[in-house]
């Protein structure tokens, strides 16, 4: 079991023996905001965002190291896209030294040509049919897009920023569909650019076809192929190999397809993700051209470390 060649990992968010070193990513919620008072708030907010950056800087150059590409977390500036509150880089104290994190590590990841992208939560859902869940997603989908302009990566889904559609449980693809290209017309380049849309795990929910019919052959969007997901709803009259090929044909024919790999958690519910990969899928295994997998496993660089061919060569 070794990933081939053509086929790049990707360490999604977190590095644990980082994390066990001191790198540990810093939030603040809306009531701890509160209880410590604006200005109290505001110096805590910009020292946690200041470790942020310096956090993923840290994993950056680990993925670096290993030749490895990096999804970044989503709460790099914690509560700046709260509704209730007003702020950005520029009105904290340490506003110069975020920056020139920022920059330093924008160099670390062009110098090393370390891929990037975001996976922005499960509530952010732009075809929502609540307007004020739509406003929201929209705001949060620009604070990714300004936290990818400050690291100065690709407006393509060279750097994509991955979104489930998250919203079918009306039974109507195309209504929801018309909701996400109505959002989607309110985005900056920056977002619309990078936007892509993955396959989704929960029964009659979107499917590479239905992402396909309904989202690509109307705005032309990526569609991420996410092996577990096909797994637990498949797309009707695909094959696996068949889904993968349709999502492959989605993506520009100058950008190498992100896609995402996991199996499930040995028990009752066949949608958790395992510690790590017991086996690579042969539509993986198997493509000759260039790939490269965001690895979902609990156990982050570890799991990776199991199917490395540097790791397993090297031990």
């Amino acid at each position: 079991m070794i990933l081939p060649k053509n086929v790049v990992p990707s360490l999604c968010c977190i590095h644990t023996g980082l994390q066990e070193s001191g790198f540990k990513f810093n939030v603040m919620t809306y009531a701890q905001y509160t209880k410590l008072g604006k200005e109290t708030a505001m110096k805590v907010l910009a020292d946690r965002s200041l470790n942020n950056i310096k956090t993923i800087h840290a994993i950056v150059k680990e993925c670096a190291k290993q030749g490895w590409n990096y999804r970044i977390g989503s709460n790099v500036f914690p509560l700046m896209t709260h509704p209730d509150l007003k702020f950005s880089v520029d009105d904290f104290y340490n506003a110069s030294e975020i920056y020139a994190e920022f920059r330093a590590c924008a160099d670390t990841i062009k110098q090393n040509k370390v891929r990037c992208s975001m996976h922005p939560d499960q509530f952010v859902v732009p075809a929502s049919p609540n307007s004020k869940v739509r406003e929201n997603a929209i705001r949060d989908l620009e604070q990714h897009g300004y936290i990818m302009d400050l690291l100065d990566l690709p407006k393509t889904p060279e750097a994509p920023i991955n979104i489930h559609m998250n919203c079918y449980n009306d039974g109507n693809f195309s209504g929801a569909a018309d909701r996400f290209v109505q959002s989607y017309n309110l985005m900056s380049n920056s977002v619309r650019n990078r936007l892509v849309l993955e396959c989704e795990d929960k029964l009659k929910s979107w499917t590479v076809q239905n992402l396909y019919d309904h989202a690509y052959s109307r705005i032309k969007i990526p569609v991420t192929y996410d092996n577990l997901h096909d797994k637990c709803n498949p797309s009707i009259g695909l094959t696996e190999q068949q889904a993968f090929e349709l999502s492959l044909s989605t993506w520009p024919k100058d950008i190498v397809p992100l896609f995402h790999f996991s199996e499930s958690l040995v028990g009752n519910n066949p949608r958790a993700h395992a510690d790590f990969p017991t086996f690579v899928p042969e539509i993986y295994s198997n493509y000759e051209k260039d790939l490269h997998l965001d690895f979902e496993f609990k156990h982050k660089e570890l799991a990776i470390n199991k199917v490395s061919r540097k790791n397993l060569l090297t031990s």
